[in-house]
């Protein structure tokens, strides 16, 4: 809203509304002139009129006219430009209203510069200075009554900042202040909102700067008379640093430990430690009373003097003799009964639902410990429990206790506990553990069979209803978790020797490197064996223990009819009809198997042979039921491939052929085991078929 002192001028905006015999809304504008056209009534002369002036003039015009009534209110305002010059953040031209003051103006410019000068903002219009604008003023009294209103062609001066003062420590609104005519402490101080209550009136601090050569302090106490502060003077760059109180409370003591109201305690004079404790409520429980201690700051060094006292004499029995006076900064100390005895303790495990080592008090028995342990498991055995316990010669003395009757209360079983007892809680005789096996594949009924103690495998083929006419007996895979652990542990712990000899093999060779091109044969040496380990890293055991499978009437007095776990499966899939090549080959693929053409050699041909940089010595076979054929292990048995080379071996549907890599092996791997041989153990090991090759 404008109010009534606004004044009128060229650009402005004025609403009229009449009602009555005449109607409408006129939108008058101020021209250069100063003049607005009315209808009906002409030009009409309102520059240098205040909005009041103007609402008072156009009433009584149009009030002329008979039965017409009219309101008047303002649109549009006229704008105008000013400068903002000096240290603001943005200087330049900018566009105000009327109804901009000095205040606003600068916050068009983005404020003040730290170097800039808050205590004379300079508005100059038509060559001379109208206003020297304090907005001290403003910031810290809140009077705005000399922020005028800008006109046309007004410029707002920023000059470079006077005197400085920084103000710190205890006062109430830190800060770096712009002298004016202010040059006392006291003055400076109001600026700062005066001391805070923690301030050290008997020592206020002020850092100087002597001729640009040096920096000085000065000590100054403000408890002082007025008179003998009044030729101190702060100047530019000065920092009064006003200092706190110390923290310590002069007429306290602290009482610490085992009580149930810790802190601080006002002292007074002939306080002593019968005053200070009214009774036994004082104290937590379990507190030591035949011991507690004074902490006491002694002499002008303060060194600290130990007072033993003795709370049940003095609290409990009254005994004045005994009673010592406290001083101030004292620090009495309260401790509890553990700080000078071991903590009572049993131990209880087995078949309870939280195991572990609990407090024991006086008078609890087996029956309580149990219940501490959180209560008897479901597979808890009742008949009997072993309690073990140290005698007075330390020796272990077992206790054999029916753990049913402990329960019931019978205190020939339920006996009384000791410290550092053990109970143990034994489960179920021959308890019948859950075991669940996965039978997957072609079996007539396939899904999750609970196992019973010392099943074996025939009986849970049995159980399935036995082999579909498509089941290929020779591919099953059958896993168990046990296995794969342990798989797993024995290629964790190949790869880890296996990085231990690189190591120790690459360093004992850079040290005899004879010439460039030696170092450089190393360096792709270890970068290739740097490669194949993060591939061995990379190997997850499944866990494939090779069986031979057979009808489950056939099976049963074979080495293949295991005993079941947890966890085991076994997958039998739908007969093979290819044979897989894989490795360094020109077309690595599955081939069609051929019961006429079954060799190695015949389906190494079929995808091109071995490439040039194949090693041809080691090419092996992983047969389909997991286990491994390579030339040594072929030859031992040539009755049942019928052929003397490892080209003419027999494979079956589903069998693998893999050609690894040859690995060229300098002067560096001249100590380290074949890398090939290495994987191979590890394809042996674990079941799989590596990837690294």
């Amino acid at each position: 809203p404008v109010s009534d002192g606004y004044v009128i001028g060229p650009g402005d905006e004025i609403f009229v509304k009449l009602w009555g015999r005449m109607e409408g809304t006129y939108r008058l504008r101020v021209d250069r002139d100063g003049k607005i056209f009315f209808p009906k009534i002409g030009s009409i002369y309102v520059a240098g009129k205040t909005f009041g002036e103007l609402k008072t003039y156009l009433r009584k015009r149009v009030g002329a006219i008979a039965e017409v009534r009219a309101d008047v209110s303002l649109g549009e305002l006229k704008g105008f430009q000013v400068s903002l010059l000096g240290e603001v953040t943005t200087p330049g031209r900018y566009q105000a209203s009327s109804f901009h003051t000095v205040l606003q103006a600068l916050t068009l410019g983005g404020g003040i510069k730290d170097i800039g000068s808050f205590r004379r903002v300079r508005v100059k219009r038509g060559g001379s200075t109208v206003l020297d604008l304090d907005i001290y003023d403003f910031l810290l009294r809140g009077d705005i009554t000399h922020d005028i209103r800008l006109r046309a062609g007004d410029a707002v001066f920023v000059p470079v900042a006077g005197p400085l003062v920084a103000v710190v420590g205890e006062v109430r609104r830190q800060a770096i202040y712009e002298l004016k005519e202010e040059e006392t402490i006291g003055e400076v101080l109001s600026m700062a909102g005066g001391l805070s209550p923690s301030a050290y009136t008997r020592r206020v601090q002020v850092e100087r700067l002597e001729g640009n050569r040096a920096r000085m302090v000065v000590d100054l106490n403000l408890e002082e008379a007025e008179r003998s502060l009044r030729g101190f003077s702060l100047q530019d760059g000065d920092i009064l640093r006003v200092l706190s109180i110390i923290e310590e409370e002069e007429n306290a003591i602290e009482v610490a430990g085992n009580v149930q109201r810790p802190g601080k305690y006002e002292w007074k004079q002939g306080l002593t430690v019968g005053s200070l404790i009214p009774d036994e409520t004082f104290f937590l429980p379990e507190t030591y009373l035949n011991y507690a201690l004074i902490t006491r700051l002694v002499g002008p060094e303060r060194h600290k003097e130990a007072i033993p006292v003795n709370l049940r004499r003095i609290v409990v029995e009254r005994d004045a003799a005994a009673d010592v006076e406290l001083k101030p900064l004292d620090t009495l100390m309260i401790y509890g009964e553990s700080a000078f005895r071991d903590l009572k303790t049993a131990t209880v495990g087995g078949e309870v639902r939280d195991t572990g080592e609990y407090e024991i008090h006086p008078g609890m028995r087996v029956s309580d410990l149990v219940m501490l342990g959180g209560g008897l498991t479901q597979d808890a055995y009742l008949g009997e429990a072993e309690l073990s316990r140290l005698d007075k010669q330390k020796h272990t003395v077992i206790h054999k206790l029916n753990l049913g009757k402990a329960l019931e209360g019978d205190e020939a079983h339920d006996l009384v506990l000791q410290y550092r007892d053990l109970l143990m809680v034994r489960p179920i005789p021959d308890l019948q553990e859950a075991r669940y096996v996965t039978v997957k594949g072609e079996v007539r009924s396939p899904g999750i069979y609970a196992a019973r103690k010392g099943e074996r495998m025939s009986s849970i083929l049995r159980r399935a209803g036995g082999f579909t006419p498509d089941a290929f007996l020779q591919g099953a895979v059958f896993t168990r978790i046990s296995v794969q652990m342990r798989q797993q542990e024995l290629i964790e712990r190949t790869v880890e020797q296996l990085e231990q000899e690189v190591a120790r093999t690459a360093a004992k060779e850079g040290a005899t490197a004879l010439d460039v091109e030696d170092v450089a044969a190393q360096k792709q040496v270890l970068e290739a064996q740097k490669l194949l380990l993060t591939r061995l890293k990379q190997i997850r055991a499944k866990g494939r223990v090779i069986v031979r499978l057979a009808e489950p009437e056939k099976l049963e007095g074979t080495e293949g009819n295991l005993l079941v776990e947890h966890g085991d499966t076994l997958e039998v899939p739908r007969a093979a009809e290819v044979v897989n090549v894989l490795g360094r080959v020109y077309n690595p693929t599955a081939v069609v198997y051929s019961s006429s053409n079954d060799t190695v050699g015949y389906y190494l041909r079929k995808v091109g042979g071995a490439t040039e940089d194949a090693d041809k010595k080691h090419i092996f076979v992983v047969k389909s039921d997991g286990s491994v054929l390579t030339k040594e292990t072929a030859g031992e048995g040539l009755w049942f491939f019928g052929a003397g080379d490892f080209m003419d071996t027999r494979i079956g549907p589903g069998d693998a052929i893999v050609v690894p890599e040859q690995l060229v092996f300098t002067r560096v791997m001249k100590d380290i085991k074949d890398i090939t041989q290495v994987l191979y153990q590890i394809a042996v090991t674990a079941g799989v078929l590596i990837v690294a090759f």
